[in-house]
């Protein structure tokens, strides 16, 4: 855990990266348009279809309000499934960004006691360790 803290990992594991910054902002501006588009064409075309029906103030008062209610049903049911698919997709990244730093977790551990495992080996050996590596031509011969 303390490693992760003074970032030693490469950059290749910087989470930031293939994150679309703008996405936030898109799944608002769908949920307002969206809003917005149906609010409009709800109040052109319901407003005529209101006029045909209704020939007495009194009932197209009654009517509007009804109108009202329905739009008001409609738009929220609709907004609630559109905020709620987009937290569900929040949420999905979050449990698969859980899951990923358990396991860079688990790698780091791994590590750190291979690390350990290597330095009691050099540390406690009673000769000389060396490490060497033979070049060979593209014959094979060294």
């Amino acid at each position: 855990m303390k490693y992760l803290k003074y970032g030693i990992f490469p950059k290749q594991f910087d989470l930031s990266k293939g994150v679309d910054k703008y996405l936030p902002l898109k799944v608002a501006l769908t949920i307002a348009g969206v809003y917005t588009i149906l609010g409009v064409c709800w109040i052109i075309f319901s407003d005529r279809l209101l006029t045909l029906w209704a020939s007495e103030k009194k009932v197209y008062v009654f009517l509007s309000s009804i109108k009202g209610v329905i739009y008001v049903s409609v738009t929220s049911i609709l907004i609630f499934f559109m905020v709620f698919n987009a937290l569900k997709v929040i949420n999905k990244a979050i449990h698969i960004m859980k899951i990923n730093y358990i396991e860079m977790e688990d790698i780091n551990k791994k590590l750190v006691e291979s690390e350990n495992f290597s330095k009691a080996i050099i540390n406690e050996m009673l000769n000389a360790y060396a490490l060497h590596r033979i070049l060979l031509d593209e014959n094979g011969n060294p």
